[in-house]
């Protein structure tokens, strides 16, 4: 009778026992890293939670206007004169440079102007106005003629018929004239806006002054804007902003962001100016998340007031911001 021989059998059990005992290792080695994973992210949340449950880590967030608004050249032209410099304050309406309108922007301003449609749409009306007038008396003559058994009746029911269409012609264009007049107002007040406040430029050609929409400072130039310098319709000239308040817009995680509300006191450090320290509140605080996707964490968006009084903080400044020193 066959039998297997025992050296065989012994390798083959000791492979076996090799491979159950390499299995159970390297289970125990995931099952580890795993606990060491969850033990750390734990210790993240409680440190988050710690001292009353308010934040503990310092963020980062950057410096902008409460308020800015950009001053563009509305049409193409020349630069004449510069009246201001950088940093500068203007108040709302203060000229901030002069300019000329190139040639061949005229006859197109002056047709804006002009509201050419408008009169086309006026002259249709009072040419349909006469023509109701003829027709209204020949209805009166067709009917006392009727009336009289003078004339056929049938004629004056088709003159009844054109007066009818005529009232629907009228009332179509004081309708169209109505929303061109509408049209042309707003097209013409945003024009004198953009002309600093005057029209008279277009027909005489002389210098158009640039204001500041807003108070505040001029907080960037154009560096082509000089005199002399011939820009294009749209091409930004400055920009005036609002530096006192500043906002300071930030990042913070959701472990963070559950423990605060807007009007929670803040404190903000810089290290372009290391021997200060603002306070400012929490103005706005938002509700979702920068980014929703599952696989990526989540941060919302955090925006401080900053009182800027002397105007030490300027727009893109980073800064460290803190709210758990100050939480009440």
């Amino acid at each position: 009778m066959w039998t297997r021989h025992p050296i065989r059998n012994f390798l083959r059990y000791g492979l076996v026992c090799v491979l159950c005992f390499m299995a159970v290792h390297v289970s125990g080695l995931w099952h580890a890293a795993g606990a060491e994973e969850a033990d750390a992210s734990e210790a993240d949340a409680s440190r988050i939670r710690s001292e009353g449950a308010a934040p503990d880590d310092w963020f980062q967030g950057k410096v902008v206007c409460s308020l800015k608004r950009t001053v563009v050249m509305p049409v193409k032209g020349t630069i004449l004169r510069m009246l201001v410099e950088g940093g500068q304050p203007v108040g709302k309406g203060d000229v901030l440079a002069t300019y000329r309108i190139a040639g061949d922007m005229l006859p197109g301003l002056k047709r804006r102007i002009a509201a050419v449609q408008v009169k086309d749409l006026e002259l249709g009306l009072s040419e349909i106005e006469k023509n109701l007038a003829l027709l209204n008396g020949r209805r009166r003559e067709l009917a006392e003629l009727v009336r009289k058994d003078l004339g056929p009746a049938q004629g004056l029911k088709q003159v009844e018929a054109e007066i009818l269409a005529a009232q629907r012609q009228r009332a179509a264009i004081l309708e169209k004239l109505r929303i061109e007049r509408e049209a042309v107002r707003d097209d013409l007040e945003a024009l004198r806006e953009q002309m600093g406040g005057s029209l008279e430029a277009v027909h005489s050609n002389e210098p158009v002054n640039v204001v500041a929409p807003i108070s505040g400072l001029v907080i960037w130039m154009n560096p082509e804007v000089r005199e002399g310098a011939e820009l294009t319709p749209g091409a930004g000239l400055f920009v005036v902003g609002v530096m006192d308040p500043m906002l300071m817009r930030a990042q913070v995680h959701e472990m963070e962001a559950v423990n605060l509300s807007v009007g929670d006191m803040a404190r903000v450090t810089f290290e372009s100016l290391p021997d200060q320290v603002f306070e400012g509140k929490v103005s706005r605080l938002a509700w979702a998340p920068l980014t929703p996707a599952l696989d990526q964490p989540t941060y919302y968006e955090l925006e401080l007031a900053l009182p800027n009084p002397k105007l030490a903080l300027r727009e893109g400044m980073k800064g460290q911001v803190s709210l758990r020193h100050l939480k009440p």
